[in-house]
């Protein structure tokens, strides 16, 4: 109740570049590598939001991120932040591309509306100090023209113009899809594990660049990792589970989820012709023994099954 106005944040992640990528790996998206985003970006807005409430006494601030129902995206792109392209991503300029994770500071406090220039119109008595200064935002036409690189690189068809299918995309797949998964998306989800990140590695905007590198990022979203061993990962019991120590993000996924996900990539890493000999077999034979084994869940189990059939029939 009271809210009039919203400030939107783009907090950088990641810089795009391409990662490393080894046989028997599964990977995991670049925004859950280093610590809980959650934390992050709240202790971030936390502490704006403290700092306007002194600047601005009487007023209420409320930051918000994803856990909140609040369309942050598309206020984002109403803010001046970036653009929104076909993978549904939001685009910030000047080489940040679609590395960003968003929040929301919505207030009792009313402030001008942005223009599609970043310049503020007709700012409000004592809200100086809040006008942005020259921010370059992309023009008002589409971002994406011609380019579909995103749409014709996703592994599942998930993507069309400006929309995504999430029965068929990979992060909704691994992240969110709590039990059995369609044995059409075995070998088709590559070597991802938790999330995806593939539309936006093809993406043009999202690309390292000299400046982009330059930028930085946050200390706490530095990677720890980039991902898990699917061996590892297909042995994964509550207590081994507990004992990887994941974040918040990670935690996410439970046991049962993880090892059906790693079955998923296992899959995928079978029928490629990059990984060794003994590693083909070992997957092969980590993936029979939890067919036979009574103790794993149904839908883990039929996840292997259909990954043996897959690399069978390859």
């Amino acid at each position: 109740p009271g809210a009039r106005s919203i400030l939107c944040v783009a907090d950088r992640y990641a810089d795009g570049r391409p990662d490393r990528r080894l046989p028997g790996i599964g990977r995991i998206a670049r925004y859950a590598r280093g610590e809980d985003y959650h934390v992050v970006i709240r202790a971030r807005l936390g502490a704006l939001a403290h700092e306007l409430i002194r600047t601005y006494p009487g007023e209420r601030f409320r930051p918000c991120i994803d856990t909140a129902p609040i369309l942050e995206r598309e206020h984002a792109e109403r803010a001046g932040l970036g653009r929104i392209g076909k993978h549904t991503l939001l685009i910030a300029p000047d080489g940040i591309g679609t590395w960003v994770l968003l929040g929301v500071v919505v207030t009792s406090l009313e402030l001008a509306p942005i223009r599609a220039d970043g310049t503020i119109a007709a700012p409000l008595p004592n809200t100086d100090r809040l006008a942005p200064k020259a921010v370059r935002t992309p023009d008002e036409s589409d971002p994406c023209g011609s380019c579909t690189r995103c749409i014709d690189a996703c592994p599942t068809g998930a993507i069309t113009p400006w929309s995504v299918d999430a029965r068929r995309c990979i992060s909704a797949l691994t992240i969110e899809e709590r039990g059995g998964i369609d044995a059409a998306f075995v070998g088709h989800t590559e070597d991802w594990i938790f999330g995806c990140d593939t539309c936006q590695e093809v993406c043009p905007h999202s690309q390292p660049t000299q400046r982009s590198r330059a930028l930085g990022i946050h200390e706490a979203y530095q990677p720890s990792r980039s991902g898990f061993p699917l061996l590892e990962v297909l042995g994964w019991d509550e207590t081994a589970w507990e004992a990887a120590r994941l974040n918040g993000v990670l935690r996410r996924a439970d046991p049962d989820m993880w090892r059906r996900n790693a079955a998923l990539a296992a899959a995928h890493a079978i029928q490629s012709n990059d990984i060794p000999d003994e590693l083909r077999s070992a997957l092969m034979s980590t993936l029979t023994a939890i067919v036979a084994d009574e103790g794993v869940a149904g839908h883990v189990r039929d996840v292997a099954r259909a990954a043996i059939n897959a690399s069978n029939n390859k």
